[in-house]
């Protein structure tokens, strides 16, 4: 964000997640967020966003959908590429034949990384099984704070990695982790849209239950969509 020029590209920030997630638990504090978050709407000539629902949120909050714009993530398929498992970088992990359960990005609250703790802590006494976390965010420090509370001998952290060590680092993983907490809202359901462990599939379907399994070296994008309501009825 810049302030005193002619033009603003104001990236949203996730102050929705922070309310669902209970992140921010403070009523006045969350108050002066909306209205700060008001404020730059309307002073911004553009309003940025990773994801067409969240472009949605945007808009019902009175933004003009012409200066909501759509920048997705995305990655660099040159760079990208698998490679061998047993590389340079994991043996610079101290791994060699166990299996390595990366979760590599940021260390947010609303990641839900607990969990990775958990299921470490279930498999403690397993040494062929290592947890890798690689990155930075508010939650790291508590994350190795209760690894080391825990005693999780097989759970390991690793700073931010230079761009080219990217590839060798997701190559050398057996199992990577993406993880966010759901919102837990009633009046949504998940979609699933892509699963590279299923190239020929090619429609969206809906999920059931409230997990969904994901392959080894696979990827899997899954989406919220608004549950349609419930039929009324009224009495003759």
């Amino acid at each position: 964000m810049m302030l005193g020029l002619r033009t603003v590209i104001y990236p949203v920030p996730e102050l929705d997640a922070a309310r669902e997630l209970a992140i921010i638990r403070q009523p006045l504090l969350f108050a002066l967020l909306e209205r700060l978050e008001r404020f730059l709407f309307t002073r911004s000539q553009a309003v940025t966003t990773i994801s067409r629902a969240m472009a949605g949120r945007i808009r019902d909050k009175g933004v003009a959908a012409e200066r909501v714009h759509l920048l997705p993530n995305w990655a660099d398929l040159e760079d990208i590429q698998p490679g061998a498992r047993r590389n340079v970088l994991r043996r610079e992990l101290g791994l060699k034949a166990e299996i390595m359960v990366l979760y590599a990005g940021n260390m947010g609250e609303k990641q839900g990384l607990e969990v990775i703790l958990d299921a470490a802590a279930i498999t403690r006494y397993n040494q062929s099984i290592r947890y890798v976390f690689v990155g930075e965010g508010a939650a790291r420090k508590r994350l190795m704070d209760r690894a080391q509370g825990l005693g999780l001998e097989t759970v390991s952290f690793f700073p931010l990695q230079p761009r080219d060590r990217f590839p060798l680092l997701l190559n050398a993983a057996d199992e990577g982790i993406m993880f966010q907490l759901p919102s837990h809202r009633p009046d949504l359901t998940w979609e699933r849209v892509l699963d590279t462990a299923e190239p020929d599939w090619d429609r969206p379907s809906l999920l059931r239950g409230d997990r969904y399994r994901l392959r080894s070296r696979s990827l899997a994008v899954v989406r919220a969509r608004r549950r349609a309501p419930a039929p009324t009825t009224s009495e003759a």
